[in-house]
């Protein structure tokens, strides 16, 4: 499988069966069969993640306790005078 961003529109076939349509800059996720169609004749690049993810990459989250939330402010329900 690859992911592909179409630089014109064109119809084709991911599973041999149903045909779709595939519209100019917007990005798919298709069987190489048919994105190595696409590539070869100009019709679409190749699009590549730009980052993976890795445990590494991700950011420590500070989990949340009863004692980091702040408390909502009472709001008083008396009329004021």
């Amino acid at each position: 499988m690859k992911t592909v961003k179409m630089k014109t529109n064109k119809k084709g076939s991911p599973d041999g069966v149903t045909v779709k349509q595939f519209g100019k800059d917007q990005t798919y996720f298709m069987p190489d069969s048919l994105a190595d169609v696409f590539l070869k004749e100009n019709w679409a690049e190749e699009v590549t993640p730009e980052e993976i993810i890795t445990p590494e990459a991700i950011e420590k989250v500070e989990m949340l306790t009863p004692e980091t939330i702040e408390k909502p402010k009472r709001i008083s329900r008396r009329k004021k005078k």
